[in-house]
This record gives C-alpha cells, sequence and structure tokens, in this order.
C-alpha cells in the first residue's frame, strides 16, 4: 500500500513538474495588492522610471527622504521584486528636486541628470552622471550651467536626435542648453530657439512636449506665469525651429495640465484639475472639477479614401496619411465651446469626495500632483488616476476613474470658471452672454465612473501622497504606483497589481534616439543594446477595425514631460479595444531627419521597437511578442486536433484498404461463363 502511495506521489510531482502552465501569482479578478516588491524600508520616494540597464523591464531610481541621495533600483523577472543596484549620487550641500533618466551623450545607454536646489535657494544646480559599463553604473557628476527655480524642459531643439534643455537661467532669461555632441556630456549656454514672444516659465510648470497640429512632430507647450499657456508648433527639418501657434490662459485654480487623447480620435487634448479653493498648507483642493479641453482637428475619413472641398483642401485624414498638419487646430475654452470642453465636477463621479491632492507637500518645494493617464481597462480610452481627499483633509485614498461614454451630466459653465474680461473674450473667441454662470446640464463627450467591485486594495490606502501607472513585470497590463507618507502603516511605496481580467489588445511602442542604428551599441567597454535611449516626444498615431469593422484613430505619445517627477514610463502604452484584427496602420513621428515612418498590419499584444538613424534612412524595427499564457492551450488544441484527424484519416484508410481487398478476393472467386 505505501509502495502504491509512493508511486502516485511520485506520478504527481512529475506531472507537476511538466506541467507547462505556471501557476498565476495573482488569482483574483480586481486590483490586488503587490506589496513593496523589494522595496520595504525604504523611506523616500521614487522619482523616475527607466530602462538602466537595458534588458527592456522598467527599473526605478529612488530618492531619499532628505532629498539628498539616488538610488537605482533593477527589476529582476525571476524574483518578481526590486533590487538595489547602485548609488547614482549623493549630494552634500543642497536638496534633490528631480531627477531625469536621459541619454543626454548620445552613446545608448541612460544618463541621470540631477536638479538641486542651489546658490541661496535662488538657482537649481545641474549635475549630469554619465552610464558606463554595461550594467548601471555610474560617472562621477559633470556640473552643467546653473538654471532658475523653473526647472528646464529636455528636448531635441535641432531636430538631429541630441537632447537640449530649454528653459531659463538664474536671471530669468529663456536660454537653450545646447548639446555639444562630445560624448563627455558637456553643454553650452545659448540662446532660445523661441522668439522674443516666449513667456516666463512658471514655477512650477506643466510645459510639454507633444504634438499638437497633428503632423507627428513634437510640438512645445509653455506653461506660464499667471496660468497663461503658449504652444509652439515645430517645422520638420533640422533647421525647421518653432512658431508660435496658440497662447491662452488656463482657469482660475487650474493644476497640472496632462495630456492625452481621451476621445480617441487622433487628436492630443488637454485634462488637469480645477478647484475653487487651495490650501498651500495642506496641498488639498476643494470643491474640484476634471476639465477635458479636447483638440479641434481634422478628423479621420470614415473610408480609406480621402474627401477634398473643391479647393483640394482635405476635409478629412487618410488612414494611410494620419501625419498631416492642421494649422487651424485649437482649444476652445468659451462658454460656446459646447461638448468641446467638458467641466466634470468630481462630486458627479464620487458623491462623498469633492477634494484632491493637488500638491505634495511632505516634498521640499511642494510638488504638483497631476491627474495620471493611462488606459488601464486596455478599451482605447485614457482612464484617470488621482489622490481624493476625505473630510477635515485627513483621509488621502488614491482612485482610479474609468472613461465611459459621454452622458447628459452637471457641468460647470466656462464663465463660471473662466476670467470673462473683454481681453480674454477675444484671446479665445468666447461669444454670447458671460454673466451668467450657473451648473447647468451638458452633454459629455467622455464620462468617468471609479472603480469599485475589486478595488478594495486601492480603497484601503488612506495616506497616498502621488500615485503613477507601471507595468510591473512587462506584462501587458497598467498596474498602479502608490507613493505614501506613512502615516496609515510606516509603508512609503506601495505597489497594486491590475488583475482585471480584459478581453481586449494593447500595444507598447517605443522610438529609440538612433545612438546605435544597427541596434546594437559597440563600444570599447563591449556590446549592449539600447533598449532605454529614448527619444522624449515621439508620437504614434494608429487606426484600428473594431469587432463591428468600425475604424477609428488614436494618439499616443512617448515621455511628453520631464520635470516635477513627471513619473511617465519611456515607453508609449496604447489600449487597442476589441478588435478582430492586426492594427491597420501606425505612424510613428521623431524628431529624426526622417520625421515619420509608417507600418501595417502590427501585431496585437507586442512591444514595438523603432530605431531611427540620423542620415536619414529607413529606420530599424523590432517587434518582441509577448507570450500569453493562452500559448500553451493553442499548442496543445492544435496538437490534439491534428492527432484526432490524423486517427480519423488512418481509420478511414484502412478501412478502404480491407474494402479494396475484400473486392480483389471476389475477383478472384468470379467464374467467367462466357469463357465456359
Amino acid at each position: 500500500m505505501k509502495l502504491r502511495i509512493l508511486a502516485l506521489l511520485a506520478l504527481s510531482s512529475s506531472a507537476t513538474a511538466l506541467w507547462p502552465f505556471p501557476s498565476k501569482r495573482f488569482k483574483s479578478n480586481g486590483l490586488i495588492s503587490a506589496g513593496e516588491l523589494g522595496l520595504q524600508g525604504v523611506q523616500g520616494r521614487v522619482v523616475a522610471f527607466g530602462d538602466l540597464n537595458g534588458d527592456q523591464f522598467l527599473d526605478l531610481l529612488v530618492l531619499s527622504e532628505d532629498q539628498r541621495k539616488v538610488d537605482a533600483w533593477i527589476w529582476d523577472h525571476n524574483a518578481f521584486s526590486y533590487i538595489r543596484s547602485t548609488t547614482v549620487a549623493s549630494f552634500i550641500a543642497g536638496h534633490i528636486v528631480n531627477v531625469v533618466p536621459a541619454d543626454l551623450n548620445y552613446d545608448g545607454r541612460l544618463d541621470v541628470l540631477l536638479m538641486a536646489i542651489g546658490k541661496e535657494g535662488k538657482q537649481l544646480d545641474l549635475s549630469l552622471h554619465l552610464g558606463e559599463g554595461d550594467n548601471t553604473n555610474y560617472s562621477s557628476p559633470r556640473t552643467l550651467p546653473p538654471s532658475g527655480l523653473a526647472q528646464p524642459i529636455i528636448l531635441d531643439s535641432d531636430g538631429n536626435m541630441k537632447l537640449n534643455m530649454l528653459g531659463l537661467d538664474p536671471d530669468g532669461a529663456m536660454k537653450l542648453w545646447r548639446n555639444n555632441d562630445d560624448t563627455s556630456g558637456t553643454f553650452t549656454l545659448t540662446p532660445s530657439p523661441l522668439s522674443s514672444r516666449a513667456c516666463k516659465l512658471a514655477d512650477p510648470h506643466s510645459s510639454a512636449v507633444v504634438d499638437f497640429n497633428g503632423d507627428c512632430l513634437a510640438d512645445l507647450f509653455l506653461s506660464c506665469e499667471d496660468q497663461r499657456f503658449q504652444i509652439w508648433t515645430r517645422s520638420p527639418g533640422s533647421q525647421g525651429g518653432y512658431v508660435l501657434a496658440r497662447e491662452g490662459k488656463l482657469p482660475k485654480g487650474a493644476g497640472a495640465v496632462s495630456f492625452a487623447d481621451m476621445d480617441r480620435d487622433g487628436t492630443l487634448d488637454m485634462i488637469f484639475p480645477v478647484c475653487k479653493s487651495f490650501s498651500s498648507k495642506t496641498g488639498v483642493g476643494l470643491d474640484c472639477s476634471i476639465h477635458i479641453v479636447y483638440n479641434k482637428q481634422i478628423p479621420l475619413c470614415p473610408s480609406a479614401g480621402g474627401i477634398s472641398s473643391g479647393g483640394g483642401k482635405s476635409k478629412c485624414r487618410s488612414p494611410g496619411n494620419l501625419c498631416v498638419a492642421d494649422d487651424a487646430f485649437g482649444f476652445d475654452f468659451g462658454e460656446n465651446a459646447g461638448d468641446a470642453y467638458s467641466i466634470i465636477p468630481l462630486s458627479s463621479i464620487l458623491p462623498n469626495h469633492d477634494s484632491l491632492l493637488l500638491t505634495d507637500t511632505s516634498h521640499n518645494p511642494p510638488l504638483p500632483v497631476p491627474l495620471r493617464i493611462g488606459d488601464a481597462n486596455l478599451d482605447g480610452y485614457p482612464d484617470v488616476l488621482a489622490v481624493v481627499v476625505g473630510e477635515a483633509s485627513v483621509d488621502r485614498v488614491p482612485v482610479l476613474l474609468f472613461s465611459v461614454p459621454g452622458k447628459e451630466g452637471p457641468s460647470m459653465s466656462a464663465a463660471n470658471v473662466l476670467d470673462v474680461k473683454p481681453h480674454v473674450q477675444q484671446r479665445f473667441g468666447i461669444t454670447g452672454n458671460m454673466t451668467t454662470a450657473a451648473t447647468s446640464g451638458t452633454h459629455h463627450r467622455r464620462f468617468f465612473k471609479s472603480a469599485k467591485h475589486g478595488a478594495e486594495a486601492l480603497a484601503q490606502i488612506t495616506d497616498a501622497r502621488g500615485v503613477a501607472f507601471v507595468d510591473l513585470d512587462e506584462d501587458g497590463t497598467l498596474d498602479i504606483l502608490v507613493q505614501r507618507n506613512g502615516a496609515q502603516t510606516g509603508s512609503r511605496i506601495a505597489f497594486i497589481q491590475n488583475n482585471f481580467f480584459q478581453d481586449a489588445f494593447f500595444l507598447k511602442a517605443i522610438v529609440l534616439n538612433g545612438a546605435c542604428p544597427s541596434g546594437i551599441c559597440e563600444k570599447s567597454s563591449g556590446k549592449y543594446k539600447p533598449f532605454g535611449a529614448t527619444n522624449p516626444g515621439a508620437s504614434f498615431k494608429y487606426t484600428v477595425l473594431d469587432t463591428r469593422g468600425e475604424r477609428s484613430a488614436a494618439f499616443g505619445t512617448q515621455l511628453p514631460q520631464t520635470g516635477y517627477q513627471a513619473l511617465h514610463t519611456p515607453y508609449a502604452f496604447l489600449g487597442l479595444g476589441r478588435t478582430n484584427n492586426y492594427i491597420e496602420t501606425l505612424t510613428a513621428g521623431s524628431t529624426s531627419p526622417q520625421s515619420a515612418t509608417t507600418l501595417e498590419g502590427v501585431i496585437p499584444n507586442s512591444k514595438l521597437v523603432l530605431n531611427p538613424n540620423t542620415d536619414g534612412t529607413d529606420w530599424r524595427r523590432e517587434l518582441f511578442l509577448r507570450p500569453g499564457e493562452w500559448m500553451w492551450w493553442v499548442l496543445f488544441t492544435l496538437v490534439g486536433a491534428t492527432i484526432i484527424l490524423f486517427v480519423v484519416v488512418l481509420v478511414l484508410h484502412i478501412n478502404e484498404k480491407r474494402e479494396d481487398e475484400r473486392e480483389r478476393k471476389k475477383a478472384l472467386h468470379h467464374i467467367n461463363f462466357d469463357a465456359l
């Protein structure tokens, strides 16, 4: 009997070892607490994401609580955890306010740019730590010319894929930190590429490098003092330069601005919180609403052919020619904007909450807390991650708001949130009676609903000070990073695994900076792949057919912002929704001499790596497929079906041979009577 039991146990263990399906780490359908994932005891905060060692997994840069030390943490796929790698920098004087991972000396490795409060608290000292070797090793700091307190913007202003910085010098003048392109990471302070009409950057600001006019070339959004903004469009080519295209003013009480294609029409929209009152002591805004200002551009043609007016001007974009500039683009903040300007009171989404955390006062100086945008359910419409505040400004709870189809709902009129002086009316094109300001019913293109069922892991956190989307283990779902102040459990960092069942697809897309056109960098220190060297401001515009055969266009952007610990992933994460087909067309844009490339038939649930050439030749393309959990089931089904068909054919073949043999024997015994 014992021998039988031992034999059964041995057989069971052998079957388990041979079973190809790994056991699921997270089994519940919903948001699941994943803990600190190796960051136990860390008292600082995550300040940046990046692929520090080029293994295509997302690593972390963590700033200590006293803001004087930055550590690199590497993702270990096998351990499903972060492991501390090295200390990037340790400051003796001053405190670090921002960390930017970027390839600034154009060698295909991620470097680390540090911004720290400098001389008498009136300037930012900039230091650059160059990536060395084939791992996360960094050089001693290289000192760059200091800037004003408004953090500089990382961008490629010359169209050569080499990164410069745009910002204010300590005297308040707009300057360009031009990359000397000498592999040593040195910069020279030069005049700004913008005209004298450029505004003075606010501190803090939401400036971004994104495409506004639809040509897939990154333009420039400047967030200015007094809630004003400017949009400078970029002309193609290395000598293109910037032209002031739009300027305006945000509503009073507006928070940090984020950018995403909120209505899935292939254009980039603005989204930001607005609160009627704000406490600089707590960082909490009261009576808040979510504002979405939709970009007005030429729409996508419903069929493959474009429609033209009598003058030959296209009224719509054909799927094969998505990156055509529309110089008439615009954002309408006026009262008569209709559904092009949605103002959604937070209380209409969360009846028990109307307050948002707008700044994190535990950071020195206070850090903006923007609405985080990402497609958590892969339906093609970006969702919102925010921190809501309970009564008495005590509980600070992260919430996930899913984007849902628009509906009739409460909305504050534009007159109620804008300064409607005559010059403002003229600036925004506002017309009509601006004297009344009342809450009215308005149709919203998109609305939001809070994730309730399955979101208990988020709701249990009451000490959040910041949130961000992150794809843990690169499994194709947007998970959540919650930064905490430690008041609840002492923990400062928490990860929430997004384990909702999704019947939709995704695409990750990344444009590299072309430092190694062949896809492999060969340096004196050895060979390595430049997967971490991304191009800020790269754009992706694609068309896809849904299950009903309807075509839609969508837009995604890569690293639009790098200031004030923006916490963007180095790639664009695109939800595709439900589809039975490949991605019809995908156009990627960058600042390289060949500013865009178009692909057809891209496979969903994959990662697309594009590497431009600085000489203007064709881009290098790599597609990495993510093995799905269903892969083995498909293989087994295919093998099983093949075996069944083989057995059926074999049986039929044997039966036919037997029948032929019987007929042959009958013929042998047949008597030919005619012959007799």
